[in-house]
Protein backbone atom coordinates (compact mmCIF):
# COMPACT_ATOMS: atom_id res chain seq x y z
CA UNK A 1 0.00 0.00 0.00
CA UNK A 2 2.80 2.75 0.84
CA UNK A 3 4.50 1.78 -2.45
CA UNK A 4 1.27 2.25 -4.63
CA UNK A 5 0.34 5.89 -2.97
CA UNK A 6 4.21 6.84 -3.43
CA UNK A 7 4.14 5.70 -6.94
CA UNK A 8 0.22 7.68 -6.71
CA UNK A 9 1.50 10.75 -5.76
CA UNK A 10 4.96 10.92 -8.12
CA UNK A 11 2.35 9.94 -10.99
CA UNK A 12 0.39 13.11 -9.89
CA UNK A 13 3.35 15.25 -8.97
CA UNK A 14 4.68 14.63 -13.08
CA UNK A 15 1.57 15.76 -14.62
CA UNK A 16 0.96 18.68 -12.21
CA UNK A 17 4.28 19.82 -12.51
CA UNK A 18 3.98 19.73 -16.49
CA UNK A 19 1.03 21.48 -16.84
CA UNK A 20 2.11 24.11 -14.01
CA UNK A 21 5.22 24.80 -16.18
CA UNK A 22 3.67 25.16 -19.60
CA UNK A 23 1.02 27.41 -17.89
CA UNK A 24 4.01 29.39 -16.39
CA UNK A 25 5.88 30.01 -19.41
CA UNK A 26 2.46 30.69 -21.50
CA UNK A 27 1.83 33.55 -19.27
CA UNK A 28 5.42 35.07 -19.15
CA UNK A 29 4.98 34.98 -22.94
CA UNK A 30 1.89 36.72 -23.88
CA UNK A 31 2.01 38.73 -20.44
CA UNK A 32 3.82 41.45 -18.36
CA UNK A 33 6.77 40.39 -15.42
CA UNK A 34 5.52 42.90 -13.19
CA UNK A 35 2.03 42.03 -13.21
CA UNK A 36 2.31 37.71 -13.76
CA UNK A 37 5.35 37.49 -10.83
CA UNK A 38 3.26 38.97 -8.05
CA UNK A 39 0.31 36.19 -9.03
CA UNK A 40 2.26 33.74 -8.89
CA UNK A 41 2.31 34.24 -4.84
CA UNK A 42 -1.04 32.33 -5.02
CA UNK A 43 1.02 29.33 -5.11
CA UNK A 44 1.74 29.16 -1.21
CA UNK A 45 -1.78 29.17 -0.12
CA UNK A 46 -3.05 26.63 -2.67
CA UNK A 47 0.06 24.39 -1.31
CA UNK A 48 -0.82 25.27 2.15
CA UNK A 49 -4.39 24.52 2.17
CA UNK A 50 -3.66 21.44 0.27
CA UNK A 51 -1.14 20.44 3.08
CA UNK A 52 -3.90 21.65 5.56
CA UNK A 53 -6.45 19.04 4.13
CA UNK A 54 -4.40 16.17 2.99
CA UNK A 55 -1.83 15.78 5.50
CA UNK A 56 -2.96 17.91 8.71
CA UNK A 57 -0.54 20.29 8.88
CA UNK A 58 -1.21 22.96 10.52
CA UNK A 59 0.69 26.34 11.51
CA UNK A 60 0.52 28.99 14.00
CA UNK A 61 -1.55 32.09 13.54
CA UNK A 62 1.34 34.11 14.06
CA UNK A 63 2.99 32.52 11.00
CA UNK A 64 0.26 32.64 9.04
CA UNK A 65 0.56 36.40 9.87
CA UNK A 66 4.03 36.15 9.00
CA UNK A 67 3.50 34.54 5.57
CA UNK A 68 0.82 37.11 4.29
CA UNK A 69 3.31 39.74 5.54
CA UNK A 70 5.92 38.24 3.24
CA UNK A 71 3.76 37.94 0.35
CA UNK A 72 2.49 41.54 0.22
CA UNK A 73 6.12 42.45 0.87
CA UNK A 74 7.08 40.80 -2.34
CA UNK A 75 4.27 41.58 -4.18
CA UNK A 76 5.57 45.22 -3.31
CA UNK A 77 8.83 44.31 -4.33
CA UNK A 78 7.99 43.08 -7.53
CA UNK A 79 6.00 46.10 -8.64
CA UNK A 80 8.06 47.86 -10.77
CA UNK A 81 5.59 50.49 -10.45
CA UNK A 82 2.63 51.07 -8.68
CA UNK A 83 -0.20 49.28 -10.74
CA UNK A 84 -4.45 49.71 -10.23
CA UNK A 85 -5.80 46.55 -9.22
CA UNK A 86 -8.31 46.71 -12.38
CA UNK A 87 -5.40 47.30 -14.89
CA UNK A 88 -3.79 44.25 -13.63
CA UNK A 89 -7.25 42.28 -14.00
CA UNK A 90 -7.69 42.91 -17.21
CA UNK A 91 -3.92 42.15 -18.65
CA UNK A 92 -2.63 39.74 -20.94
CA UNK A 93 -1.75 36.96 -19.26
CA UNK A 94 -3.01 37.26 -15.69
CA UNK A 95 -5.46 34.54 -16.45
CA UNK A 96 -2.85 32.12 -17.48
CA UNK A 97 -0.55 33.24 -14.15
CA UNK A 98 -3.09 32.34 -12.06
CA UNK A 99 -4.20 28.98 -13.34
CA UNK A 100 -0.02 28.64 -13.19
CA UNK A 101 0.11 29.45 -9.50
CA UNK A 102 -2.67 27.23 -9.12
CA UNK A 103 -1.34 24.51 -10.71
CA UNK A 104 2.82 25.08 -9.30
CA UNK A 105 0.85 25.57 -5.47
CA UNK A 106 -0.52 21.95 -6.10
CA UNK A 107 2.95 21.02 -7.66
CA UNK A 108 4.99 21.93 -4.97
CA UNK A 109 2.46 20.58 -2.29
CA UNK A 110 3.02 16.99 -4.59
CA UNK A 111 6.71 17.17 -4.41
CA UNK A 112 6.80 17.76 -0.80
CA UNK A 113 4.80 14.61 -0.03
CA UNK A 114 6.91 12.96 -3.05
CA UNK A 115 9.73 13.65 -1.28
CA UNK A 116 8.84 12.76 1.90
CA UNK A 117 7.27 8.95 0.95
CA UNK A 118 10.14 8.77 -1.42
CA UNK A 119 13.38 10.92 -0.97
CA UNK A 120 14.10 14.54 -2.12
CA UNK A 121 16.42 12.99 -5.41
CA UNK A 122 13.88 10.67 -6.12
CA UNK A 123 11.24 12.68 -6.58
CA UNK A 124 13.56 15.69 -8.16
CA UNK A 125 14.41 12.70 -10.79
CA UNK A 126 11.86 11.12 -11.61
CA UNK A 127 9.59 14.32 -12.36
CA UNK A 128 12.18 15.41 -14.51
CA UNK A 129 12.76 12.35 -16.72
CA UNK A 130 8.75 12.09 -17.02
CA UNK A 131 8.94 16.06 -18.24
CA UNK A 132 12.09 15.40 -20.68
CA UNK A 133 10.15 12.61 -22.38
CA UNK A 134 7.12 14.49 -22.81
CA UNK A 135 8.90 17.81 -24.00
CA UNK A 136 11.19 15.86 -26.24
CA UNK A 137 8.57 13.89 -27.90
CA UNK A 138 6.89 17.01 -28.75
CA UNK A 139 9.64 18.79 -29.95
CA UNK A 140 10.09 15.46 -32.31
CA UNK A 141 6.51 15.47 -33.45
CA UNK A 142 7.12 18.93 -34.25
CA UNK A 143 10.34 18.15 -36.05
CA UNK A 144 11.91 21.26 -33.79
CA UNK A 145 14.18 18.09 -32.19
CA UNK A 146 17.38 18.96 -34.04
CA UNK A 147 17.33 22.60 -33.64
CA UNK A 148 16.65 22.33 -30.16
CA UNK A 149 19.80 20.14 -30.06
CA UNK A 150 21.72 22.84 -31.79
CA UNK A 151 20.38 25.89 -29.85
CA UNK A 152 21.53 23.74 -26.95
CA UNK A 153 24.99 23.28 -28.11
CA UNK A 154 24.92 27.23 -29.30
CA UNK A 155 24.55 27.82 -25.63
CA UNK A 156 25.39 25.35 -23.57
CA UNK A 157 27.38 27.23 -20.72
CA UNK A 158 24.22 29.29 -20.11
CA UNK A 159 22.15 26.50 -20.18
CA UNK A 160 24.50 24.29 -18.04
CA UNK A 161 24.92 27.34 -15.35
CA UNK A 162 21.14 27.86 -15.05
CA UNK A 163 20.20 23.67 -15.42
CA UNK A 164 22.41 23.08 -12.62
CA UNK A 165 21.40 26.41 -10.18
CA UNK A 166 17.70 25.36 -10.72
CA UNK A 167 17.85 21.89 -9.81
CA UNK A 168 20.10 22.53 -6.75
CA UNK A 169 17.19 24.97 -5.79
CA UNK A 170 14.64 22.03 -6.50
CA UNK A 171 16.35 19.87 -4.77
CA UNK A 172 17.07 21.81 -1.21
CA UNK A 173 12.87 22.86 -1.78
CA UNK A 174 12.36 18.98 -1.56
CA UNK A 175 14.89 18.21 1.55
CA UNK A 176 12.85 21.52 3.56
CA UNK A 177 9.43 20.31 2.77
CA UNK A 178 10.28 17.29 4.83
CA UNK A 179 11.53 19.04 7.54
CA UNK A 180 9.42 21.59 7.41
CA UNK A 181 5.57 22.45 7.21
CA UNK A 182 4.97 22.36 3.55
CA UNK A 183 3.17 26.12 4.03
CA UNK A 184 6.12 27.91 5.41
CA UNK A 185 8.66 25.98 3.06
CA UNK A 186 6.62 27.51 -0.05
CA UNK A 187 6.39 30.86 1.61
CA UNK A 188 10.01 31.05 2.17
CA UNK A 189 10.86 30.26 -1.35
CA UNK A 190 9.13 33.01 -2.62
CA UNK A 191 12.13 34.66 -0.86
CA UNK A 192 14.04 34.61 -4.32
CA UNK A 193 12.53 37.72 -5.55
CA UNK A 194 14.62 39.10 -2.46
CA UNK A 195 17.85 38.09 -3.83
CA UNK A 196 17.42 39.00 -7.13
CA UNK A 197 16.55 42.05 -6.36
CA UNK A 198 19.93 42.40 -4.41
CA UNK A 199 21.81 41.12 -7.38
CA UNK A 200 20.03 44.12 -9.37
CA UNK A 201 20.56 46.42 -7.26
CA UNK A 202 24.73 45.59 -6.62
CA UNK A 203 25.26 44.46 -10.14
CA UNK A 204 22.84 46.21 -12.50
CA UNK A 205 23.35 48.99 -10.81
CA UNK A 206 19.19 49.19 -10.94
CA UNK A 207 17.36 51.33 -8.41
CA UNK A 208 14.29 51.04 -6.59
CA UNK A 209 11.47 52.37 -6.08
CA UNK A 210 10.13 53.79 -2.57
CA UNK A 211 7.54 51.31 -2.66
CA UNK A 212 9.94 48.52 -3.20
CA UNK A 213 12.61 49.41 -1.15
CA UNK A 214 9.75 49.32 1.66
CA UNK A 215 8.57 45.96 0.12
CA UNK A 216 12.17 44.71 0.96
CA UNK A 217 12.79 45.57 4.51
CA UNK A 218 9.59 44.29 5.16
CA UNK A 219 10.00 41.04 3.29
CA UNK A 220 13.70 40.24 4.41
CA UNK A 221 12.28 40.82 8.47
CA UNK A 222 9.71 38.90 7.87
CA UNK A 223 11.31 36.21 6.17
CA UNK A 224 14.30 35.69 8.84
CA UNK A 225 11.60 36.09 11.19
CA UNK A 226 9.74 33.07 9.91
CA UNK A 227 12.62 31.07 8.91
CA UNK A 228 13.56 31.61 13.06
CA UNK A 229 10.23 30.79 14.27
CA UNK A 230 10.33 27.45 11.99
CA UNK A 231 14.12 26.26 12.64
Amino acid sequence: MESRETLTVLAVLCIVLLLAALLDFEALRVGKLAVVEPIWSFEVPVAGLLAFFILSERISPFQIFLIAGLLVSLAFVSLKKQFRLRHILFERGTLLALLGALMMGAANFFMGWGARLSDPLMANFISDVFIAAVMGAALLSRGRFRQTLRDIRKNKALLLQMSIADKAAWVAFAFTMTLAPIGIAVALSESYIIIAVILGLSVGQERLQPHQKVGLIIAVATAVTLAALTA
